[in-house]
């Protein structure tokens, strides 16, 4: 499904699209990287947690999704990007009460959404599949305890009315009427007015302050409340001494009491957790920048963990390896000259003579003027995809890794080239949770990877095929250049039908998969893809180079 769909006039259409779900399903990691791409943000899906560490979104892969659900799940995700694009995440770890993260947190998704619908218009409706389910069932609630009715009637109220959302009007009606019962119509007069403040918030410093003037607001209202009871409470203990009784009043303070109490449990009750339940971000756990994501499955943002003792492993793979890519890239760089050299041709129009070909005048031939050809360089995004699993060996891993950098060194001298390398599973670099992890990020440089992080890339564990090709696609797909390319390097069984659906996402995404197998099974001939199969990893030089010159050519 293309993602214009998604930010134009109407984007419901898509909900009637003839495309199987299942479509949108298996794209929808295709989809989110552009999504994310589009945002200024990056978006990975794996494991079982979503969540954010203020750069990078990660997603579970969904499950099975109604159509309702496709447009929810872009929904969650253009809000979180927004987040992440828009949000600083420098508050993260602040000693701050519960209450005061709650309403942070509801003024931020406010004014997040706000930018986001001023920059993509149609990310309105997205918002609003996302939000509607919840709007719904809340709108049936009976009761709200005071910590959750206040974050959540400032989220509520403020976005129906900045951001004219008549869909949320049953549900702030219904809140308008708690905050009333529980805390006054002046106080809650006060909060709406201090909360429509974030109209003109440019920055999550902005609404910090903002929720700083809150609490202020709640504290001394709280303390009036409390001083103004003290005195009908003397009073009660001066009658007793004379043998009668007075029942307390609060005719002329109205809820005073009531409120006073709801007030007081409200700053008090410091060790509760608050839940927004309309937060969409509720869902996201933010990560501080030390911390690891549970369960995460697939980590590109990672890098190898260097291992001091490896280093001069390292420098000897890097050695090697530049020399190893000398003949490479001077064969590319040729071959790249003489398919971006300007041909020549000879024709009957034209401002420029063929001197040579003046002779055919006397014939009658018009076929003298000479026009120049100009071909194209590359632009292409080369994603290399090596199999480090332990059935690789030690020796075998060694070969593999030397090759695939000599590969990456010379594709990288070659003007109009974005390589990149990426090593599975994760145990292979020192990440035993992740499936995958990077060596080499696209528009990156080799010299930025150390010969402690190099070294340390040995053959580990089992061989996750499946996870590896959908993070490289995601990562491919997010790349600028025309065309793009993945080549895989295994030893492993290939699954044929996970691994063929997997090659028909790629293959929709625009991105042109060349694999190799190496050993005694050669299960990737079953799949319509440029493969070769070779008996030894000493044979993957020579074949790497010539899927090099394939795709230049």
């Amino acid at each position: 499904m293309p993602l214009r769909d998604f930010f134009v006039e109407n984007p419901m259409k898509a909900q009637h699209t003839s495309k199987p779900r299942s479509v949108f399903e298996q794209s929808l990691p295709i989809v989110a990287a552009a999504l994310g791409r589009l945002c200024g943000v990056s978006i990975e899906f794996g494991g079982q947690v979503p969540a954010t560490d203020g750069k990078t979104i990660y997603m579970p892969m969904p499950e099975t999704m109604t159509a309702e659900d496709e447009l929810k799940v872009l929904g969650i995700l253009c809000h979180e990007a927004g987040h992440v694009r828009l949000t600083d995440f420098g508050n993260v770890g602040q000693k701050l009460t519960h209450l005061e993260r709650a309403i942070d947190n509801a003024l931020e998704d406010c004014r997040v959404e706000m930018a986001m619908s001023h920059l993509y218009p149609g990310a309105e409706s997205l918002f609003e599949k996302a939000h509607a389910a919840k709007v719904q069932e809340l709108a049936g609630w009976e009761s709200f305890d005071e910590q959750t009715l206040v974050p959540l009637f400032l989220l509520a109220i403020t976005e129906e009315r900045l951001l004219y959302r008549q869909w949320l009007t049953p549900l702030t009606a219904k809140l308008l009427g708690h905050m009333q019962q529980s805390f006054g119509k002046p106080v809650t007069e006060k909060l709406i007015a201090l909360a429509l403040e974030v109209r003109d918030a440019i920055s999550t410093q902005d609404v910090v302050a903002i929720r700083k003037r809150i609490m202020r607001f709640l504290k001394r209202e709280s303390a009036r409340q409390e001083s103004s009871a003290e005195a009908p409470a003397s009073d009660k203990d001066a009658s007793s001494e004379n043998g009668k009784t007075k029942q307390s009043s609060d005719s002329s303070n109205g809820v005073n009491e009531r409120s006073d109490t709801a007030l007081g449990r409200l700053l008090k009750a410091t060790l509760k957790p608050v839940v927004n339940p309309l937060d969409i971000s509720g869902n996201f756990k933010r990560l501080r920048v030390d911390e690891s994501v549970p369960g995460l499955k697939v980590d590109l943002t990672g890098r190898i963990r260097p291992v001091p003792a490896k280093e001069d492993v390292g420098l000897e793979r890097l050695a090697r390896a530049r020399k190893d890519s000398v003949a490479l890239r001077l064969a590319l760089r040729g071959l790249v000259q003489a398919k971006a050299r300007c041909g020549r041709r000879v024709t009957d129009r034209g401002r420029r003579f063929s001197t040579t070909h003046l002779c055919r005048l006397v014939v009658s031939d018009a076929r003298v003027f000479e026009q120049c050809t100009e071909r194209q360089a590359p632009n292409t995004a080369v994603h290399v995809l090596l199999d480090m699993s332990g059935s690789m060996g030690l020796d075998g891993g060694d070969l593999a890794v030397r090759a695939s950098l000599g590969l990456v060194l010379g594709l990288e001298g070659i003007r109009g080239v974005n390589p990149a390398l990426s090593v599975f599973p994760g145990a292979a670099c020192g990440h035993a949770q992740q499936a995958i992890c990077t060596v080499l990020k696209h528009g990156e440089r080799l010299t930025k990877v150390t010969s402690g992080q190099i070294g340390a890339i040995s053959s580990w564990g089992g061989t996750p095929l499946q996870q590896a090709l959908q993070a490289a696609g995601f990562t491919l797909a997010a790349c600028r250049e025309v065309k793009k390319a993945l080549i895989l390097i295994t030893d492993g069984r290939v699954s044929v039908q996970e691994t063929k659906e997997i090659f028909e996402e790629l293959k929709k995404a625009g991105i042109r998969v060349l694999a190799i197998q190496i050993g005694i099974m050669d299960d990737l001939k079953r799949f319509p893809i440029d493969s070769a199969h070779i008996s030894h990893v000493g044979e993957l030089q020579q074949v790497l180079f010539g899927f090099a010159k394939k795709l230049l050519l």
